[in-house]
């Protein structure tokens, strides 16, 4: 199985200082295409249906890709994504419905700030394995990404998070009071710094019998950057 995330940066911005074309969007569906996960955790998505617009070119040959289950039931933290006053990034789960059957999903309560993991409980048609996956998009720093403020900010995330993940926050999460899984997947926009002196993810470490490959910087593909210091930010897990 794969299961892959994607910060796209501000896709269907509504205030147009992020411009993208048909072309563009055929490119980010043929990234998708070629990734194929089964899986995709999505960040920076402001109108979910240029997202949805670009998964109709992804979809055909085993690829059936949704970001929403029925009209009003998005695989999102943000419990109005379509509405076409909301102006902020938001986070998507987007399933393989060839081979992913969704059983159940919700917002993930307790920590600071609007912007909320949300985890889905899943099914693999294949192996016939449950498991969950839960998608973040932590603070960022502004103006700086070592700003303190922020920093702190992002260390409640994360300790509200593992709350859930460890089945502490219960009360805060009636609809899905803990992952009760051994198969569980957290991705997303952590937005920390290498070598962060704030330790803004030192907690992560506590998580005993977790796995996780270290980050490493973009290093001398700066095209790859929009901006010189995102070669060193953890965005793009």
């Amino acid at each position: 199985m794969r299961i892959a995330t994607w910060n796209i940066y501000w896709l269907g911005d509504r205030e147009d200082h992020i411009e993208r074309t048909e072309s563009d969007y055929q490119l980010i569906a043929q990234v998708i295409r070629k990734l194929s996960p089964e899986v995709l955790a999505l960040e920076e998505i402001v109108d979910p249906l240029v997202m949805e617009h670009i998964l109709s070119l992804v979809n055909g040959d085993g690829r059936d890709y949704i970001i929403r289950i029925d009209e009003d039931l998005w695989l999102s933290s943000d419990p109005k994504p379509a509405d076409t006053t909301n102006k902020l990034q938001k986070l998507f789960l987007c399933i393989n419905r060839e081979t992913i059957d969704f059983i159940q999903g919700s917002v993930i309560r307790g920590g600071p700030g609007g912007r909320k993991p949300y985890a889905a409980r899943l099914h693999d048609r294949g192996s016939g394995q449950e498991f969950v996956v839960a998608g973040l998009h932590l603070r960022s720093g502004f103006p700086i990404f070592l700003d303190e403020e922020d920093a702190a900010a992002r260390k409640k995330e994360v300790a509200a998070l593992i709350r859930w993940l460890q089945g502490e926050a219960g009360d805060d999460n009636p609809d899905f009071r803990e992952p009760n899984s051994d198969y569980v997947a957290v991705l997303g926009d952590y937005n920390a710094q290498i070598g962060d002196p704030n330790a803004s993810l030192a907690a992560l470490a506590g998580l005993n019998g977790w796995l996780w490959t270290n980050p490493k910087p973009d290093g001398v593909h700066r095209e790859t950057a929009l901006y010189e210091s995102d070669r060193f930010i953890i965005d793009f897990i």
